[in-house]
């Protein structure tokens, strides 16, 4: 005979709750039901267990799909970003993913549609999770779901091998996105290499505008940018963190750069990213996206180039804190060469 527990009695309610669907009319699986049918009357450790389990049981099953089957039924809201904004400090406060799921992906394919913010610089999801958590896997399959989409609102070319002609509805402009294939297509346990750039053949435009869809060079490429290093036992600070130091004594100097400073790194930054080939067209819509604002002229962006070289990095460089080649980026072409 298993004893009461008092401190199972005190957390069993609360777990129930949990363990049910917010809707009380909305029925249960019947796995999920067998399990809560068992609870007696006043709570136990033995109840609180089987809630657990129900709620863990419920989970696993939320995963099997995507939480939003059909885009045109999702109701319109308002201010996207900034509901966005406060989702991901909910889920920063919480950890749990699950209890988000929904509405994260809802508001992603709705900024989708609107198509000024690319899905790699709206807020970012942060789970508190260690590495190797499966949290990470579920929150990748959702926004390959996420990323496709992007690709098919805004229209972006995608040209398939013959063999992956059974993905090519999730490309055609003309259709209603199919989110039934789009999960199926983000299931498959490929390396994300192959899925990028054997299937899709995604420029590196294209994939800096997204989440998942990246391959792994220029994943390495840009946290090489984003995040700091330690080699021969000395820390470097990340170039994106210099720029940003150099841009605030900028502003320091000048002070009618504060209302311009947003525009003037999504610029360096898109710079950097593309590297030394691309062209003032390029840099200009990837820091449009970054923003959500109207693409600035070929001509704006040439100064505000010219600008950032001039007050931003030999300012930086003559701190003798940084390379020139640390400023400028590190890919194939060299970065963005001076005098831009």
């Amino acid at each position: 005979m298993i004893e009461k527990n008092e401190d199972a009695a005190q957390h069993c309610p609360s777990e129930l709750q949990f363990a049910r669907p917010d809707n009380q009319d909305e029925p249960l699986d019947p796995d999920t039901e067998a399990l809560l049918s068992q609870l007696s009357d006043e709570p136990t450790e033995r109840d609180a267990l089987a809630v657990r389990a129900a709620r863990a049981l419920r989970t696993s099953k939320q995963f099997n799909t995507f939480p939003c089957l059909d885009v045109s039924e999702i109701p319109v809201v308002d201010d996207l970003y900034g509901r966005m904004s406060v989702l991901v400090e909910d889920l920063a406060k919480h950890g749990d993913y699950a209890e988000v799921r929904a509405e994260y992906c809802r508001l992603s394919l709705l900024m989708n549609l609107e198509g000024v913010m690319a899905p790699a610089f709206r807020p970012a999801l942060f789970t508190g999770k260690k590495k190797g958590d499966d949290v990470f896997n579920k929150i990748h399959r959702d926004q390959i779901v996420i990323d496709c989409h992007w690709l098919h609102s805004t229209k972006q070319s995608i040209v398939l091998r013959p063999k992956d002609i059974e993905y090519k509805p999730l490309f055609c402009h003309d259709r209603a996105f199919p989110i039934a294939l789009a999960w199926d297509f983000a299931k498959e346990k490929w390396k994300s290499d192959h899925r990028v750039v054997d299937m899709l053949r995604l420029t590196r435009l294209q994939q800096i505008q997204l989440l998942a869809l990246r391959e792994s060079k220029l994943k390495c490429q840009v946290e090489s940018i984003e995040k700091g290093s330690r080699k021969d036992g000395h820390f470097r600070p990340a170039p994106l963190s210099l720029f940003i130091q150099g841009l605030n004594a900028w502003c320091e100097r000048d002070r009618r750069i504060y209302a311009h400073r947003r525009g003037y790194e999504a610029v360096w930054r898109a710079a950097v990213y593309l590297g030394a080939s691309a062209s003032m067209r390029q840099i200009g819509e990837l820091a449009s996206l970054m923003q959500g604002l109207p693409q600035l002229d070929d001509k704006t962006i040439r100064c505000k180039l010219k600008n950032i070289q001039r007050h931003i990095l030999d300012y930086v460089e003559g701190l003798g804190v940084a390379s020139p080649q640390a400023l400028r980026g590190d890919f194939k072409s060299g970065g963005v060469e001076k005098g831009y």
